[in-house]
């Protein structure tokens, strides 16, 4: 079997069914998996083995969620050789399937926010904790926000696998939009895109909220958060954040249990527990009695 590979055609399989930013990811390990390969000689993907694979993925990143986006890739990496009959086999497969684990949220707490607020010395990082605050966007999101993205009432937001959803514009965000030129609402000349990049912005909202503190991913908690403690409508939550499943947004239910406590206050009282803990306190108070006599 000849060992050739071509990055540019599986470029341009994969645009026949992914979107842009997905494709974008799934070129940007590719590209590090054959350069890397190529450290420790090995000419071609195909001629890797699943303890290369491990390696690699161990060499990406630390993080589950990185882990698991570094074997996604190369899952579909080694499908389009098998498709175009460039290999028979994948190393991958033997990699078990990497679960990330559901994390606490993190909002920011208020105090951070207004400290953030008051570090502002351009209107453009408002608008930045805003979208952040008051819509739920991510780095991503934000970067990539263009003027014509807005109406009246709601913005038209691009999210993960170039999914589209609608968000309400806030009565805080409603005046900032005003003073946004046409055109990108972060533009930057020093991209070829023409505006920032998504860890331009992490970064940003990073220096404002200040070291040692939450991220910018954190206000998108405060607004989940805050959301689901208004309404107690997961559903609701899910669509505004832009989730594909319900389980992640589940994460912003952890930690309130405000909505819970009347289901759980509801259940029945019993007697025969006050009667349990009365015998067992009385039995406490003997033991303590005798230890205190025997002591002195």
């Amino acid at each position: 079997m000849e060992h050739v590979y071509n990055l540019d055609s599986y470029k341009n399989w994969l645009s026949t069914f992914l979107m842009p930013n997905s494709v974008k990811n799934r070129m940007y390990y590719a590209h590090r998996y054959v350069n890397w390969l190529s450290t420790i000689d090995i000419e071609s993907p195909w001629d890797a083995q699943h303890y290369h694979v491990s390696q690699f993925i161990i060499h990406a990143g630390k993080a589950p969620s990185t882990k698991k986006n570094v074997r996604d890739a190369l899952v579909t990496l080694y499908k389009w050789g098998h498709n175009t009959e460039q290999t028979d086999v994948s190393p991958v497969k033997s990699i078990p399937k990497i679960r990330v684990p559901i994390s606490m949220p993190r909002p920011t707490p208020f105090e951070f926010i207004d400290d953030a607020l008051a570090r502002c010395r351009r209107l453009s990082d408002v608008i930045m904790i805003v979208l952040a605050l008051y819509a739920g966007l991510r780095a991503v999101e934000i970067a990539s926000l263009h003027t014509s993205d807005f109406d009246d009432e709601q913005i038209r937001v691009q999210g993960k696998g170039d999914k589209v959803r609608y968000v309400p514009i806030h009565d805080m965000l409603k005046p900032l939009i005003l003073h946004i030129p046409n055109g990108w609402v972060f533009p930057s000349d020093k991209n070829p895109t023409g505006h920032y990049l998504p860890a331009s912005v992490s970064q940003r909202l990073s220096d404002l909220l200040g070291p040692g503190r939450p991220g910018g991913h954190s206000l998108r908690h405060r607004f989940a958060t805050d959301i689901f403690a208004e309404t107690h409508n997961l559903i609701l939550v899910q669509e505004l954040l832009g989730h594909a499943s319900i389980s992640t947004t589940r994460i912003y239910t952890r930690g309130n249990t405000e909505h819970l406590a009347p289901a759980v206050q509801a259940l029945p009282s019993r007697d025969t527990v006050s009667q349990a803990t009365t015998r067992a306190l009385e039995e406490m108070r003997q033991q303590q009695k005798q230890h205190d006599t025997r002591s002195n």
